[in-house]
């Protein structure tokens, strides 16, 4: 009936300051969002590598890219980016 998920999550406030920020346009289109005006992008962990791939060609920062790799190292399932509107 339930299923446990190991969730990390990110402080984004240092990975984008816009929302037309690089690294906020990925999530935007990329990840699930939620909050008000998309301030929690869910990523899953599944296919990483394929995921850092994208992120990579999207042009997304190293400090993101690390931010992601680092979280699924900790072993996390699901990576929840989280930042202030």
């Amino acid at each position: 009936m339930f299923t446990i998920t190991k969730l990390v999550e990110v402080n984004a406030n240092d990975l984008w300051d816009t929302p037309t920020h690089v690294n906020a346009r990925f999530c935007g289109e990329r990840c699930r969002a939620s909050g008000s005006e998309g301030s929690l992008f869910l990523m899953d962990g599944k296919n990483y590598q394929e995921k850092v791939e994208e992120a990579k060609d999207y042009g997304c920062t190293s400090a993101f890219i690390a931010a992601y790799e680092q979280a699924i190292q900790m072993g996390a399932e699901l990576v929840l980016f989280c930042h202030d509107v």
